[in-house]
């Protein structure tokens, strides 16, 4: 039964098309590390980027080449 919950959250955590990190999972990561910094009285830093013109890849290419785009990207951070 653990392992079925586990999965559930990894779904809802996980995007099903880029297989990455999701929005939700940002956000409960960055007030985990926010807290952890705080009471260990810790600097937090935070590097937030975006990718140019990444709407003409998907306009330009397709979906399928964004998405794989997308994965490569964050295998290489």
């Amino acid at each position: 039964e653990a392992e079925y919950h586990e999965e559930i959250y990894r779904l809802a955590i996980v995007d099903g098309l880029t297989d990455i990190p999701n929005k939700r999972y940002l956000i409960e990561f960055l007030n985990r590390e926010l807290s952890r910094s705080m009471r260990h009285s810790r600097p937090l830093a935070v590097i937030l980027f975006d990718i140019d013109r990444f709407k003409a890849v998907n306009d330009t290419f397709g979906h399928l080449c964004g998405d794989y785009v997308l994965r490569e990207m964050a295998l290489r951070l």
